[in-house]
Parts: C-alpha cells; sequence; structure tokens
C-alpha cells in the first residue's frame, strides 16, 4: 500500500486500458484515495471518491471525481456508470458507439459534469450494500472498479419536491438529529449555495434536514452533497421550475383553516386536506412530529390526539412556489367514537365460491361499535348486518361471511381464533368479483363509514388488505396485496406482493 505525503492510503486498482493490462499504482492526492496512471494518449487520469473512503468501501453514497489531464480533455458525455466491472471489450464498444445491450442494461442514471478541472460523476440513487460499480471512459480504454460498504448506513430521504419546484429541500430520516445544524453548502452542478438546517424553520421534525437557498431559482438539475453534518443525503435529482400558483383550498363546513389547506377534526385525530398544488407539512403537536407531502387535494391524518380535548399544533406548511407558511392551530377534540373500516377483502377463494369469501371489519375508532345495521355494498346491492350481530370493542375485527362459510381452513386461511364471524345470506348479491369491485360501508343513519378499492385485483388465494386501520381510503398506498390473507388478525403489510 502506497502512502502520500500526507500520510493517508492510497488505494491501487487496475486501470483497464485497451493497449496495456498492468497493474497502475500512483500516489496520493491529498483530499481523497485515488489511483492514477494514463489514459491511450498519455494523458494523466484518476479517480477518487467523495466523501473520503476507499475505494473497496466506497459509501452507499457517494460521488466519483475523475482528476488529472483527462478531467481537463475528456466530454463528460463519454463517461458511463454500471452495475459490476468493465471488461476490455466493454470500452471498447462504449468507445465505438455501439454498447450490447446486456451492458446498456447494466448502465444506471448518473449527472456527470465538469467542475473545477475535474469531471465529477453522481449517481442518482445510493449503492447497494456489497455491490461492484465501475465508472468508465470507453474513448480511453479506462475504468475503475469500486466495491460498496457492508454496514448499513443512515441515508437521509428525500421528501421535498416531490417534483419540479422552486426554494428549498428536505430529506428525512427515522432518526432524530440530536445536535443543531447550521452548515453552509450547495447543490451542483451549479453552485447554489444556502444552508443546511435541522428541521422545519419553527423546530418541527428534528429527524429531517432542509436545504435554505441563497436564492430561489426556477430552472437546472441539481444534487445535494453525499453529507453534510454526517448525515448521508439522497442524490436523487432536485429538478427546479417556475413557481406555480397555488390556490388555498376551500374548506367545508365541518372543516378548520389550517395554512393553504383544511382540516377536519375528530375524537384522535385531524384529518389535513391540501390545496390545488403539492405542499409539505412539517408539524409538531403534544403527539408528537409529523412530516407529509399533499399532492393536489390529497389528505393525510395526524393521529394520536387526546380525545374531548384542547389541542395545539404547530405547522409549517411549504409550497411548490419555494415559501414557508406558519401556522399555530388550537382546536378541542370530540368526545370518543367508534369507527367501521372495511380492513381486509377476500374475494378469490381456492375453496368453493362464493362461500368461502369475506370481509373484515375492524374497529378503528375508540368506542365500541354495534354492527348492526351496518350496510354492505356493492356494485350488485347491498347487505345489510343483521340484529344481534354483535359489538367490536376499539381494534378488533369481525369476518362479514356467508350463511354456508366454513371456518374450518380446508382450503383456505381459516379465521383466527375467537374471531367474530357475522353470518348474512350472500357476501355481496352474487358474491365478491374475482376481478376486484369498490365496496362501501354504510352506517344505519346512512352516512357513508367507509370505502374499498376494486383494486388490486387478487390472484387465487390472496386477499387486499389495508396497510393500517387509519389508512385513508381513497389513497392507493393505503392498500396491497397480501400474499397470506389473515382473517380475524392484523394486516401484515410485510407480506405484500405488489
Amino acid at each position: 500500500m502506497n502512502t502520500s505525503s500526507a500520510g493517508r492510503p492510497c488505494v491501487a486498482l487496475c486501470l483497464l486500458a485497451s493497449f496495456v493490462g498492468l497493474l497502475l499504482v500512483g500516489a496520493c492526492r491529498a483530499e481523497l484515495p485515488h489511483i492514477d496512471g494514463d489514459g491511450e494518449g498519455g494523458d494523466a487520469v484518476a479517480f477518487a471518491l467523495e466523501p473520503d473512503a476507499p475505494l473497496e468501501e466506497a459509501p452507499l453514497v457517494a460521488r466519483i471525481h475523475i482528476l488529472g489531464d483527462v478531467a481537463r480533455t475528456v466530454d463528460p458525455s463519454e463517461v458511463v456508470l454500471v452495475r459490476g466491472e468493465l471488461t476490455k471489450s466493454n470500452l471498447e464498444s462504449l468507445a465505438a458507439g455501439l454498447p450490447t445491450e446486456a451492458l446498456e442494461e447494466r448502465m444506471l442514471p448518473a449527472t456527470v459534469f465538469s467542475s473545477r478541472g475535474e469531471i465529477v460523476v453522481v449517481p442518482h440513487a445510493p449503492f447497494e450494500r456489497l455491490e461492484r460499480y465501475a465508472v468508465g471512459i470507453g474513448s480511453l480504454g479506462i475504468s475503475v472498479t469500486l466495491r460498496a460498504q457492508a454496514d448499513e448506513a443512515a441515508v437521509l430521504h428525500r421528501v421535498w419536491p416531490v417534483g419540479p419546484a422552486a426554494g428549498p429541500t428536505v430529506y428525512c430520516g427515522d432518526t432524530a438529529i440530536a445536535d443543531e445544524v447550521e452548515e453552509r453548502g450547495s447543490l451542483t452542478p451549479g453552485d447554489l449555495r444556502g444552508t443546511f438546517l435541522r428541521g422545519s424553520p419553527r423546530g418541527a421534525a428534528h429527524h429531517c434536514l432542509r436545504f435554505e437557498p441563497d436564492e430561489i431559482v426556477t430552472q437546472g438539475r441539481f444534487h445535494p452533497p453525499p453529507l453534510v453534518a454526517g448525515w448521508a443525503l439522497d442524490p436523487t435529482p432536485i429538478d427546479a421550475a417556475i413557481s406555480r400558483t397555488v390556490d388555498v383550498a376551500a374548506c367545508e363546513a365541518d372543516e378548520v383553516r389550517v395554512a393553504a389547506g383544511c382540516a377536519l377534526v375528530e375524537d384522535d385525530r385531524a384529518t389535513i386536506r391540501g390545496p390545488n398544488a403539492p405542499a409539505l407539512w412539517m408539524m409538531h403537536g403534544d403527539a408528537g412530529d409529523t412530516v407529509a407531502v399533499t399532492e393536489a387535494g390529497s389528505r393525510f391524518v395526524v393521529g394520536g390526539l387526546a380525545p374531548s380535548s384542547s389541542v395545539e399544533l404547530r405547522v409549517d406548511m411549504l409550497s411548490v412556489d419555494g415559501r414557508w407558511t406558519a401556522v399555530d392551530l388550537d382546536f378541542v377534540t370530540d368526545a370518543p367514537k367508534p369507527r367501521a373500516v372495511i380492513n381486509e377483502v377476500y374475494a378469490n377463494a381456492v375453496g368453493p365460491e362464493p362461500i368461502q369469501e369475506w370481509v373484515e371489519i375492524v374497529n378503528a375508532g375508540l368506542a365500541p361499535l354495534t354492527l348492526d345495521g351496518l350496510v354492505l355494498e356493492d356494485v350488485g346491492g347491498v347487505t345489510t348486518l343483521p340484529e344481534g350481530s354483535g359489538v367490536l370493542d376499539p381494534g378488533e375485527l369481525a369476518l362479514i361471511v356467508g350463511a354456508e362459510f366454513d371456518p374450518s381452513g380446508t382450503y383456505d386461511v381459516p379465521p383466527d381464533e375467537g374471531t367474530m364471524l357475522v353470518r348474512v345470506d350472500k357476501v355481496g348479491k352474487n358474491g365478491l368479483s374475482n376481478d376486484g369491485e369498490p365496496l362501501r360501508l354504510i352506517r344505519p343513519d346512512g352516512s357513508l363509514s367507509s370505502t374499498f378499492p376494486a383494486e388490486p385485483k387478487p390472484k387465487a388465494g390472496r386477499s387486499v388488505a389495508r396497510a393500517t386501520p387509519a389508512a385513508l381510503d381513497d389513497e392507493p398506498t393505503s392498500f396491497f396485496l397480501a400474499e397470506v390473507p389473515t382473517p380475524g388478525a392484523p394486516n401484515a403489510p410485510e407480506d405484500r406482493t405488489d
């Protein structure tokens, strides 16, 4: 192992040149470990990692710098990033402009640009642990191979913007950032200067970092630095765009105004509805922090509120025009109430149909739920739960089944022991469609309690399940295909097949 004058290790790897097959080793640049050698024309070339790391232990979020004379003469468009290694024949095919189909499939999206006499390669996604990657220049017949580190790394994923937008960028993770952060930095290419700070402008969401640019830009593609305050940042490119007009949402009679959106306050939750354009919400209250993004008019739930209580929420909302809106929301929650929710649907049984089909109901509320008189509606008609159907305590589940349903599990997953079975003549008019159909659960007073979508379509023996009892009816991500149905038991999103 060679050591530079600064005493730091130098990692030697193969430079694949079309005219040599030798291992080339060179001296290290003081800042970064790298290798160097000569291209076909004799120009000096070196590769280095940012952040500083051996090439055999590359950080999961990293940039590759190409240094030396080559960096000043090669067009960045000639540089490729691939999964795996690059052979001599691979480089020759790149030089000829005729990469094989197999090579093209290994090519990875990356932004490559010139900066201060270097070429910088920014992958658009983190590396995968222990995988090998290569950066190559076909016209010179050279490449370098690196290997991603073995250890898991905490990567803050970008939550904002969700599309082209102007202004701040926000990255969040699962762990709180313990110390205050105020670090100057820049997005590249283009050197968009600004400051990285912890959380929202008023201190919500300490598990997030935000970048506040010194100026609002409306065009260009940018990437964050790979490491800020010891945290790796999602390298997905950020596309700046001209600001869009944000219209304030029109609130219904039972909603209250919150920034440019509206809030429906219930017993243990507030459902926030966003404005006509995407918005980022960073909130802090007695139940903790909430970070959510609304698309045009979409909703999210702030849960864990105490019923029959005064509640304060500190809200920072960021809109697509790059402006923050600060609001303190004070309200009183409702008394505890039941909440009937369609939780899981088994429409494509392995056993005889429609006998073995079922619909699972969960009480997602805080008070006992009487099932009598609830109406299950499908495209063919309605099924009313009869008198004496039972009562569900908060969190309990029941299965709506046909009169001849067999719970023994001969062909299908049997209900969890002790599960309440509510028997009706038929589940749906003629059973549930194997192709999927929308369902509605209606309260005895005629008001809508819950809906369930027609998609995704299940295969025989699989169910469609709600991710959590609190998941919103109108969000596609609220539902998944379950490899193993869970009748009478909590759903298992980890077993999803979609």
